[in-house]
């Protein structure tokens, strides 16, 4: 067989990967085909990150798409798990990538991590934000501070115990007055 195998190199310049023709003989190398090829050409490495950055579609959410046909089916791919499937393995049922260098358009497969949803979600700059959004709370809506006696912890929330009072308090007497209200409707 003379079919030539291509593997990226990691040293690489700007705009371009370079690449090292093998032979079939070694293992482990990927076949050079036409949709790799094409996702290869929407590649833009950055080389004080280490990204791939997407220069293809990307969708609403920040991801690179990317679209081939296979034995005359169309694909719609994402770029990120296209490239880790090309050049890393298959991703396991079950899993998704997480981008451990939280740039959803990097395609870059070493920056990928096969994760479950859950774990990707807990690492995700969603739940970064809001946990430190959260600590730098230090009083309630109405003004009192999360402190000393006056702090309830739940789980992972807090509670101002001065709200909670007030608001039971509240709750008590509209039951009472309901109560009575039934009283007097029945008697």
């Amino acid at each position: 067989m003379n079919e030539k195998y291509f593997t990226p190199t990691v040293n690489f310049s700007i705009r371009e990967l370079n690449f090292t023709v093998l032979d079939l003989d070694i293992p482990g190398h990927l076949r050079f085909d036409e949709p790799f090829y094409r996702w290869l050409t929407n590649i833009c490495p950055n080389k004080k990150t280490g990204c791939w950055n997407w220069y293809g579609y990307v969708d609403k959410d920040g991801y690179g798409k990317f679209c081939y046909n296979t034995k005359g089916t169309r694909i719609d791919a994402r770029a990120h798990r296209f490239g880790y499937e090309k050049l890393i393995g298959p991703i396991p049922d079950g899993l998704v990538t997480d981008h451990l260098c939280r740039v959803r358009d990097c395609v870059n497969p070493w920056h990928l991590e096969p994760v479950t949803q859950i774990e990707n979600v807990r690492r995700g700059l969603v739940s970064e934000v809001t946990t430190r959004r959260n600590a730098a709370i230090t009083h309630c809506p109405q003004g009192h501070e999360y402190s000393g006696w006056n702090l309830m912890r739940y789980g992972k929330r807090r509670f101002c115990r001065k709200c909670l009072y007030r608001s039971n308090r509240r709750r008590k007497e509209t039951m009472r007055v309901q109560r009575i209200a039934n009283a007097i409707r029945t008697a």
